[in-house]
């Protein structure tokens, strides 16, 4: 399989984020990663399509010491109609990682120690093919002896076009000679939505590969759906012997298996670009143990373009009985206490890379 054209980078850590060339941003949860996932609309009356939706756009871009701003970025995107709201949330750095430019959108900001935490209020008010008028009501609060303690913010009218978009905050990082982040940028874009009926049919391709140690591995799975419609894919399993020898899919015995599920939702718009959202799920799968972790990736394309989404490392440990493993010569991250064999997912997969490609084309 060809590798992608885009290929962003993730990490693992407080806030679970890092990015790389095409402005997108996934975080992972559920007992490995944070949790990043758009929340619905609140305080929402229905409304007619045509009165208009727009999808909105909340974007963090930060300036790393040795590149240009925009790298690295997290996002999140919500569709509105006129008259609904959504409220976002947004915490960077941490007490044990102070580079604000590890950010991401959270659904519980209590649920994190940040440096900094920004709530993001939109209502959009009026909406039309070329442009939206949104209400924007920003707050920053910053971390003061572990209290959160209100910095900045205002409420304002916005009104952008195809397009455009407007920064509405700016802090500068800590002063910390191991931070690589100098300051950050918020900023806020909408898109009116068409809706063209029907949607034009869509064909996705969806491969789930890993580069490790025995070489490179992939499956692959192609779904079709209208315009706007999630599609739901689910991977077959990538698995390995408990002495890391690679198994292909119908073998028996004991394995340590990777897993990709999810749904993918691509809106072709109107000068042809796509607006494409990623909600997945990883399962890391050892005996009967199963650990899960869950994210939601946002980006834009071009129809044809392929991208890449490079997983965070693995975390976790799994255990099984040692009848699991027999005589084999065990893998690193492997061991045996008593009657159980334990893996430790992070020294299993060391020195892999586990990612998910997405190609979108249009049905002639």
């Amino acid at each position: 399989m060809r590798r992608a054209a885009a290929h962003v980078k993730m990490r693992a850590g407080t806030l679970g984020l890092a990015v790389g060339a095409l402005a997108l941003s996934l975080g992972l949860f559920a007992g490995l990663f944070p949790r990043v996932e758009a929340s619905e609309p609140v305080g929402a009356r229905q409304v007619s399509a045509t009165q208009g939706k727009a999808r909105v756009r909340f974007e963090v871009l930060g300036t790393e010491r040795e590149h240009a701003t925009g790298r690295p970025q997290a996002g999140t995107h919500v569709t509105l109609g006129v008259g609904e709201r959504a409220t976002r949330f947004l915490a960077a750095g941490a007490a044990d990682d102070p580079d604000i430019c590890h950010a991401g959108f959270v659904n519980d900001p209590s649920t994190v120690h940040a440096i900094y935490l920004w709530q993001l209020d939109v209502r959009m008010l009026t909406g039309s093919p070329t442009e939206t008028t949104l209400e924007l009501r920003w707050s920053r609060a910053r971390a003061n002896q572990e209290q959160m303690q209100a910095e900045a913010g205002d409420t304002r009218t916005v009104t952008l076009g195809l397009g455009e978009y407007q920064i509405f905050d700016y802090v500068n990082a800590l002063a910390s000679p191991s931070s690589s982040c100098t300051n950050v940028m918020l900023r806020v874009l909408a898109d009116p939505l068409p809706q063209p009926d029907p949607q034009p049919l869509l064909t996705l391709d969806v491969w789930l590969a890993y580069d490790g140690k025995a070489g490179s591995r992939w499956v692959h799975q192609r779904v079709s759906g209208r315009s706007g419609q999630p599609l739901s894919f689910r991977l077959d399993a990538l698995k390995w012997s408990p002495a890391g020898v690679p198994i292909v899919a119908d073998e028996e015995g004991p394995a340590i298996r990777l897993e990709v599920g999810g749904t993918i939702t691509a809106t072709l718009r109107p000068e042809g670009f796509l607006d494409v959202s990623v909600r997945a799920v990883r399962s890391l799968t050892w005996g009967r143990a199963r650990l899960q972790g869950e994210g939601q990736q946002d980006f834009r394309c071009a129809v044809g373009e392929s991208v890449a989404i490079v997983l965070p490392d693995p975390k976790g440990q799994a255990s099984a009985r040692t009848t699991a493993v027999g005589q084999t010569t065990l893998a690193d991250g492997l061991t045996v206490r008593g009657d159980k064999a334990i893996v430790d997912f992070a020294r299993f997969f060391a020195g892999g890379e586990a990612s998910l490609h997405v190609v979108v084309r249009r049905e002639p």
